[in-house]
């Protein structure tokens, strides 16, 4: 027997970091189109639990998708870039089915400037935060005992996304940003 540690990737199916995006996408529809639903006039008494589901079911989607993509993923053998992309679907297709939504009302810059809200960015900002945990302890889990694995680029990535939550959610929830953007908006525009 050899004294090396069992290396825990040992398919090359990708299969299941789509599985577990596409899972991870249905819940958001799912919750996002039960939660618009008329509720006050197909069932009042239903309204306000169902809504609170339907909106716990569409945030946790959208903000703890990566926590379930990313290591099924990585642990089936798919590439970083396969598994970023996967787990930055569903809250990029929430930011623009929300553009699409507004645009009905707004001009495409008006638009835009929606879709460049500080919960998006949040979100995907607390999104590379935890893809970056989790390449951590996927190189971790992975790594022979010989070697010590390479956790700069992971750390760094959770750091950052953690530091842009901050950012982003935390401070005033964004609304300088809104302010800076919308003084662009006016140069450009007005």
């Amino acid at each position: 027997m050899t004294d090396e540690r069992i290396n825990p990737v040992q398919t090359n199916t990708r299969a299941p970091v789509w599985v577990s995006a596409g899972f991870v996408l249905l819940l958001m529809v799912a919750g996002k189109i039960v939660y618009n639903l008329p509720w006050p006039d197909l069932a009042p008494a239903l309204h306000q639990p169902v809504t609170f589901i339907s909106a716990v079911v569409l945030n946790a989607a959208i903000v703890f998708g990566p926590s379930l993509i990313y290591p099924m993923g990585r642990f089936s053998g798919a590439r970083k870039g396969v598994c970023i992309t996967a787990s930055l679907l569903t809250p990029a297709a929430w930011n623009i089915w929300e553009i699409l939504r507004v645009s009905a009302f707004f001009s495409p810059g008006e638009s835009l400037y929606y879709g460049l809200n500080s919960l998006f960015l949040g979100a995907l900002a607390f999104g590379v935060f935890q893809m970056g945990v989790w390449e951590a302890i996927y190189r971790i889990r992975s790594n022979n005992r010989k070697q010590k694995p390479r956790l700069l680029g992971p750390v760094l990535a959770a750091s950052a996304g953690l530091a842009l939550v901050c950012v982003f959610i935390v401070w005033a929830l964004g609304q300088p940003w809104f302010y800076l953007y919308g003084r662009v908006y006016k140069a450009i525009f007005y």
